[in-house]
C-alpha cells in the first residue's frame, strides 16, 4: 500500500467546503482503490502560527491546517519558503501521528509545489506535483 501524503493550500475546510473540493475527491477515489493509504497538511495563508495547528477528519482522511504569514501582493514571491518553514514541524508531527507516508503528493506548481519539493528533500521522500 502506498501511504501518500498531500500537502495543498487548495483543500475543503470547515471555514471553506467547497475549497478545492476536486483534490479532495481526487484523493478520496485513490483511497476507494484499497492501494493508497492518505494524510494531508493543508498551509493556510494569514496569520502565520497565531492560530494553533488545527487537525481534523474529512471522510475518513487526516487533514492538518497549519497557519503561515502572507501578505495578498506582497509575499507571494516567498510564499513557498513561509510554507515550508511553517509547516516542516506540522509535518513532522502530522508524520509522528500518522504514520510514515512514502510520497509527497503536493498541489498545485505555485507556491504549494516548490514548498512540498522542499519538504520531500527534509524528510528524504519522492514528490510529485500533480497540475
Amino acid at each position: 500500500m502506498i501511504r501518500l501524503l498531500t500537502f495543498t493550500n487548495l483543500y475543503p475546510s470547515e471555514e471553506r467546503p467547497r475549497h478545492g473540493i476536486f483534490v479532495e475527491e481526487r484523493l478520496r477515489r485513490l483511497v476507494a482503490t484499497g492501494r493508497v493509504a492518505a494524510s494531508v497538511v493543508v498551509p493556510v495563508a494569514g496569520r502565520g502560527g497565531v492560530r494553533p495547528t488545527r487537525a481534523s477528519e474529512r471522510h475518513g482522511i487526516p487533514v492538518t491546517y497549519v497557519d503561515f504569514p502572507a501578505v495578498r501582493g506582497l509575499t507571494s514571491w516567498i510564499n513557498p519558503l513561509l510554507m515550508a518553514q511553517y509547516t516542516q514541524s506540522a509535518v513532522a508531527d502530522h508524520v509522528g501521528r500518522f504514520g510514515e507516508f512514502d510520497i509527497l503528493d503536493a498541489h498545485f506548481f505555485y507556491p504549494d509545489g516548490v514548498a512540498g519539493v522542499r519538504l520531500a528533500r527534509h524528510f528524504g521522500k519522492p514528490v510529485v506535483v500533480p497540475a
